[in-house]
Protein backbone atom coordinates (compact mmCIF):
# COMPACT_ATOMS: atom_id res chain seq x y z
CA UNK A 1 0.00 0.00 0.00
CA UNK A 2 1.06 3.64 -0.25
CA UNK A 3 2.29 5.70 2.68
CA UNK A 4 -1.27 6.71 3.62
CA UNK A 5 -2.55 3.14 3.85
CA UNK A 6 -2.42 3.00 7.66
CA UNK A 7 -5.00 5.77 7.92
CA UNK A 8 -7.28 4.33 5.23
CA UNK A 9 -10.68 3.31 6.69
CA UNK A 10 -11.13 -0.47 6.73
CA UNK A 11 -14.93 -0.21 6.86
CA UNK A 12 -16.81 1.65 4.07
CA UNK A 13 -19.30 4.36 5.01
CA UNK A 14 -22.00 2.80 2.83
CA UNK A 15 -22.56 -0.92 2.97
CA UNK A 16 -25.18 -3.63 2.46
CA UNK A 17 -26.90 -5.11 5.54
CA UNK A 18 -25.40 -8.29 6.95
CA UNK A 19 -21.75 -7.39 6.38
CA UNK A 20 -19.77 -6.16 9.36
CA UNK A 21 -16.22 -7.50 8.93
CA UNK A 22 -13.45 -5.02 8.23
CA UNK A 23 -12.06 -4.84 4.74
CA UNK A 24 -8.49 -6.10 4.46
CA UNK A 25 -5.34 -4.83 2.83
CA UNK A 26 -4.09 -7.04 0.03
CA UNK A 27 -1.63 -6.92 -2.86
CA UNK A 28 -2.67 -7.57 -6.44
CA UNK A 29 -0.14 -10.41 -6.41
CA UNK A 30 -2.41 -12.19 -3.90
CA UNK A 31 -5.01 -12.54 -6.66
CA UNK A 32 -3.18 -12.24 -9.97
CA UNK A 33 -0.06 -13.60 -11.65
CA UNK A 34 1.26 -11.17 -14.26
CA UNK A 35 2.67 -11.76 -17.75
CA UNK A 36 3.54 -9.56 -20.74
CA UNK A 37 1.78 -10.17 -24.04
CA UNK A 38 2.73 -11.44 -27.48
CA UNK A 39 4.92 -9.55 -29.95
CA UNK A 40 4.29 -11.19 -33.32
CA UNK A 41 5.46 -10.19 -36.80
CA UNK A 42 3.24 -7.71 -38.62
CA UNK A 43 2.29 -10.39 -41.18
CA UNK A 44 0.67 -12.40 -38.37
CA UNK A 45 -2.07 -9.89 -37.62
CA UNK A 46 -5.53 -9.82 -39.17
CA UNK A 47 -6.64 -13.42 -38.73
CA UNK A 48 -6.39 -16.25 -36.24
CA UNK A 49 -7.03 -16.05 -32.49
CA UNK A 50 -8.82 -13.01 -31.05
CA UNK A 51 -6.16 -10.64 -29.75
CA UNK A 52 -6.73 -8.10 -26.93
CA UNK A 53 -5.00 -4.75 -27.38
CA UNK A 54 -5.07 -1.40 -25.55
CA UNK A 55 -8.18 -0.13 -27.37
CA UNK A 56 -10.13 -3.15 -26.17
CA UNK A 57 -9.17 -2.22 -22.60
CA UNK A 58 -10.07 1.46 -22.69
CA UNK A 59 -13.13 1.45 -24.98
CA UNK A 60 -15.25 -1.25 -23.30
CA UNK A 61 -16.99 -1.59 -19.94
CA UNK A 62 -15.73 -5.17 -19.98
CA UNK A 63 -14.16 -7.43 -22.60
CA UNK A 64 -15.70 -10.49 -24.21
CA UNK A 65 -14.73 -12.50 -27.26
CA UNK A 66 -17.20 -10.72 -29.54
CA UNK A 67 -16.07 -7.14 -28.90
CA UNK A 68 -12.33 -7.77 -29.39
CA UNK A 69 -11.10 -5.83 -32.42
CA UNK A 70 -8.03 -7.70 -33.67
CA UNK A 71 -6.72 -11.19 -34.34
CA UNK A 72 -3.29 -12.81 -34.59
CA UNK A 73 -2.08 -15.99 -36.25
CA UNK A 74 0.05 -17.96 -33.74
CA UNK A 75 0.58 -21.62 -32.88
CA UNK A 76 -1.69 -23.40 -30.44
CA UNK A 77 1.24 -23.76 -28.06
CA UNK A 78 1.90 -20.01 -28.00
CA UNK A 79 -1.81 -19.33 -27.60
CA UNK A 80 -2.08 -21.65 -24.58
CA UNK A 81 0.89 -19.92 -22.92
CA UNK A 82 -0.79 -16.54 -23.41
CA UNK A 83 -4.41 -17.48 -22.94
CA UNK A 84 -6.94 -15.03 -21.50
CA UNK A 85 -9.89 -16.63 -19.72
CA UNK A 86 -12.92 -15.60 -17.70
CA UNK A 87 -11.95 -13.42 -14.73
CA UNK A 88 -8.48 -12.43 -15.95
CA UNK A 89 -7.61 -8.72 -15.70
CA UNK A 90 -5.82 -6.87 -18.54
CA UNK A 91 -3.68 -3.76 -17.96
CA UNK A 92 -2.47 -1.05 -20.34
CA UNK A 93 1.31 -1.34 -20.18
CA UNK A 94 2.35 2.16 -21.34
CA UNK A 95 0.92 5.57 -22.15
CA UNK A 96 1.99 9.07 -23.19
CA UNK A 97 0.38 10.41 -20.00
CA UNK A 98 0.79 9.20 -16.43
CA UNK A 99 -2.96 9.50 -15.85
CA UNK A 100 -3.70 6.76 -18.43
CA UNK A 101 -0.98 4.21 -17.73
CA UNK A 102 -2.11 0.96 -16.12
CA UNK A 103 -5.77 1.27 -17.09
CA UNK A 104 -7.45 -2.08 -16.64
CA UNK A 105 -10.40 -4.17 -17.77
CA UNK A 106 -11.77 -7.64 -17.11
CA UNK A 107 -12.39 -10.55 -19.47
CA UNK A 108 -15.90 -11.93 -18.95
CA UNK A 109 -16.37 -14.53 -21.69
CA UNK A 110 -16.87 -17.98 -20.15
CA UNK A 111 -17.06 -19.81 -23.48
CA UNK A 112 -14.34 -18.44 -25.75
CA UNK A 113 -10.78 -17.63 -24.57
CA UNK A 114 -8.53 -15.07 -26.26
CA UNK A 115 -4.91 -13.94 -26.22
CA UNK A 116 -3.26 -10.53 -25.68
CA UNK A 117 -0.62 -8.21 -27.16
CA UNK A 118 2.73 -6.80 -26.16
CA UNK A 119 1.35 -3.45 -24.98
CA UNK A 120 -0.86 -5.30 -22.51
CA UNK A 121 -0.11 -7.10 -19.23
CA UNK A 122 -2.35 -10.00 -18.27
CA UNK A 123 -3.25 -10.65 -14.65
CA UNK A 124 -4.10 -14.36 -14.53
CA UNK A 125 -6.53 -15.23 -11.72
CA UNK A 126 -4.85 -17.34 -9.02
CA UNK A 127 -7.30 -16.75 -6.14
CA UNK A 128 -11.07 -16.36 -5.94
CA UNK A 129 -12.50 -12.89 -6.41
CA UNK A 130 -15.56 -11.49 -8.11
CA UNK A 131 -14.26 -10.34 -11.53
CA UNK A 132 -16.69 -7.44 -11.87
CA UNK A 133 -15.93 -6.25 -8.34
CA UNK A 134 -12.18 -6.19 -8.99
CA UNK A 135 -12.79 -4.45 -12.31
CA UNK A 136 -14.76 -1.68 -10.56
CA UNK A 137 -12.28 -1.49 -7.68
CA UNK A 138 -9.32 -0.95 -10.01
CA UNK A 139 -11.15 1.98 -11.62
CA UNK A 140 -11.63 3.87 -8.34
CA UNK A 141 -9.51 6.95 -7.60
CA UNK A 142 -7.40 5.33 -4.81
CA UNK A 143 -6.53 2.33 -7.01
CA UNK A 144 -5.75 4.49 -10.04
CA UNK A 145 -3.56 6.75 -7.89
CA UNK A 146 -1.77 3.73 -6.45
CA UNK A 147 -0.99 2.43 -9.96
CA UNK A 148 -0.06 5.71 -11.66
CA UNK A 149 2.16 6.84 -8.79
CA UNK A 150 4.27 3.70 -9.30
CA UNK A 151 4.67 4.20 -13.06
CA UNK A 152 8.00 5.25 -14.52
CA UNK A 153 9.15 7.24 -17.53
CA UNK A 154 9.48 10.80 -18.80
CA UNK A 155 8.20 11.15 -22.38
CA UNK A 156 6.24 7.89 -22.08
CA UNK A 157 5.05 6.26 -18.88
CA UNK A 158 5.25 2.53 -18.23
CA UNK A 159 4.11 -0.02 -15.69
CA UNK A 160 5.63 -3.48 -15.26
CA UNK A 161 4.72 -6.86 -13.83
CA UNK A 162 6.63 -6.37 -10.58
CA UNK A 163 5.11 -2.93 -10.05
CA UNK A 164 1.58 -4.23 -10.56
CA UNK A 165 2.32 -7.08 -8.16
CA UNK A 166 3.14 -4.54 -5.45
CA UNK A 167 -0.04 -2.47 -5.93
CA UNK A 168 -2.14 -2.49 -2.77
CA UNK A 169 -5.93 -2.72 -2.60
CA UNK A 170 -8.45 -2.89 0.23
CA UNK A 171 -11.03 -5.59 -0.37
CA UNK A 172 -13.67 -7.70 1.32
CA UNK A 173 -14.99 -11.26 1.30
CA UNK A 174 -16.34 -12.62 -1.96
CA UNK A 175 -19.99 -12.56 -0.82
CA UNK A 176 -19.87 -8.79 -0.29
CA UNK A 177 -17.89 -8.40 -3.51
CA UNK A 178 -20.75 -10.08 -5.39
CA UNK A 179 -23.36 -7.77 -3.80
CA UNK A 180 -21.38 -4.65 -4.74
CA UNK A 181 -20.68 -5.90 -8.27
CA UNK A 182 -24.36 -6.71 -8.85
CA UNK A 183 -25.47 -3.29 -7.60
CA UNK A 184 -22.97 -1.34 -9.73
CA UNK A 185 -23.71 -3.52 -12.74
CA UNK A 186 -27.44 -2.77 -12.47
CA UNK A 187 -26.69 0.98 -12.43
CA UNK A 188 -24.44 0.57 -15.45
CA UNK A 189 -27.24 -1.26 -17.24
CA UNK A 190 -29.64 1.61 -16.59
CA UNK A 191 -27.09 4.11 -17.87
CA UNK A 192 -26.72 2.13 -21.09
CA UNK A 193 -30.50 1.98 -21.48
CA UNK A 194 -30.83 5.74 -20.97
CA UNK A 195 -27.99 6.40 -23.42
CA UNK A 196 -29.78 4.24 -26.00
CA UNK A 197 -33.00 6.23 -25.45
CA UNK A 198 -31.09 9.52 -25.84
CA UNK A 199 -29.48 8.33 -29.08
CA UNK A 200 -32.88 7.24 -30.40
CA UNK A 201 -34.31 10.69 -29.61
CA UNK A 202 -31.38 12.36 -31.38
CA UNK A 203 -32.06 10.31 -34.51
CA UNK A 204 -35.78 11.07 -34.23
CA UNK A 205 -35.08 14.81 -33.91
CA UNK A 206 -32.75 14.74 -36.91
CA UNK A 207 -35.34 12.96 -39.03
CA UNK A 208 -38.12 15.33 -37.97
CA UNK A 209 -35.96 18.37 -38.76
CA UNK A 210 -35.42 17.05 -42.28
CA UNK A 211 -39.15 16.48 -42.80
CA UNK A 212 -40.24 19.80 -41.24
CA UNK A 213 -37.82 21.98 -43.18
CA UNK A 214 -38.61 20.15 -46.41
CA UNK A 215 -42.29 20.75 -45.53
CA UNK A 216 -43.04 17.05 -45.75
CA UNK A 217 -44.76 17.53 -42.37
CA UNK A 218 -46.73 20.68 -41.56
CA UNK A 219 -48.34 21.96 -38.37
CA UNK A 220 -51.79 23.53 -38.27
CA UNK A 221 -52.94 26.61 -36.39
CA UNK A 222 -55.30 26.62 -33.41
CA UNK A 223 -58.35 26.37 -35.66
CA UNK A 224 -57.04 23.43 -37.63
CA UNK A 225 -56.09 25.42 -40.72
CA UNK A 226 -52.82 25.22 -42.62
CA UNK A 227 -50.28 27.95 -42.06
CA UNK A 228 -49.42 30.13 -45.11
CA UNK A 229 -46.99 28.74 -47.66
CA UNK A 230 -43.30 29.26 -46.90
CA UNK A 231 -41.49 32.00 -48.84
CA UNK A 232 -37.89 32.43 -49.93
CA UNK A 233 -36.17 35.20 -47.94
CA UNK A 234 -32.63 36.59 -47.93
CA UNK A 235 -30.54 36.74 -44.75
CA UNK A 236 -30.12 40.51 -45.16
CA UNK A 237 -33.84 40.84 -44.42
CA UNK A 238 -33.19 39.51 -40.90
CA UNK A 239 -29.61 40.52 -40.05
CA UNK A 240 -27.47 43.64 -40.23
CA UNK A 241 -23.95 42.48 -41.15
CA UNK A 242 -20.75 44.32 -40.13
CA UNK A 243 -17.12 43.46 -40.73
CA UNK A 244 -14.91 43.25 -37.63
CA UNK A 245 -12.75 46.27 -36.66
CA UNK A 246 -9.08 46.39 -37.64
CA UNK A 247 -6.83 45.56 -34.69
CA UNK A 248 -3.24 46.53 -33.91
CA UNK A 249 -0.79 45.29 -31.31
CA UNK A 250 -1.70 48.27 -29.09
CA UNK A 251 -5.30 47.17 -29.04
CA UNK A 252 -4.21 43.75 -27.74
CA UNK A 253 -2.28 45.12 -24.75
CA UNK A 254 -4.70 47.92 -23.76
CA UNK A 255 -7.10 46.77 -21.07
CA UNK A 256 -10.73 47.43 -21.78
CA UNK A 257 -10.35 47.39 -25.58
CA UNK A 258 -13.48 46.04 -27.22
CA UNK A 259 -12.65 44.66 -30.68
CA UNK A 260 -13.64 41.74 -32.85
CA UNK A 261 -10.67 40.10 -34.66
CA UNK A 262 -11.19 39.29 -38.31
CA UNK A 263 -9.58 35.98 -39.27
CA UNK A 264 -7.41 37.44 -42.03
CA UNK A 265 -6.10 40.21 -39.76
CA UNK A 266 -4.55 37.82 -37.24
CA UNK A 267 -1.49 37.32 -39.47
CA UNK A 268 -0.82 41.07 -39.62
CA UNK A 269 -1.11 41.39 -35.85
CA UNK A 270 1.16 38.38 -35.34
CA UNK A 271 3.88 39.83 -37.59
CA UNK A 272 3.72 43.22 -35.86
CA UNK A 273 4.22 41.59 -32.46
CA UNK A 274 7.15 39.48 -33.73
CA UNK A 275 8.80 42.60 -35.20
CA UNK A 276 8.42 44.41 -31.87
CA UNK A 277 9.97 41.56 -29.89
CA UNK A 278 12.88 41.21 -32.32
CA UNK A 279 13.62 44.93 -32.24
CA UNK A 280 14.04 44.72 -28.46
CA UNK A 281 16.43 41.78 -28.61
CA UNK A 282 20.19 42.03 -29.21
CA UNK A 283 22.30 39.55 -31.16
CA UNK A 284 23.01 37.37 -28.12
CA UNK A 285 19.33 36.58 -27.71
CA UNK A 286 19.00 38.53 -24.45
CA UNK A 287 16.23 41.09 -24.08
CA UNK A 288 17.37 44.74 -23.97
CA UNK A 289 16.10 46.63 -20.91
Amino acid sequence: MNKHSKSTPKVPNLRFPGFEEEWKERKLSDFLKFKNGINASKESYGSGYKFINVLDIIENDFINHQNIIGAVKISEEVFNKNIVEYGDILFQRSSETREDVGQSNVYLDKEMPATFGGFVIRGKQIKDYNPLFLNYLLKTSPSRKEITSKSGGSTRYNIGQETLSSVGIITTEIEEQAKIASFLSSIEGRIQTQNKIIEDYKLFKKGMMQKLFKQEIKFKDGEGNDYPEWKIKFLKEFFDFHRGSNLSKNDITNEGSNYCIHYGELFTIYNEIIDTVQSRTNNTGKKVK
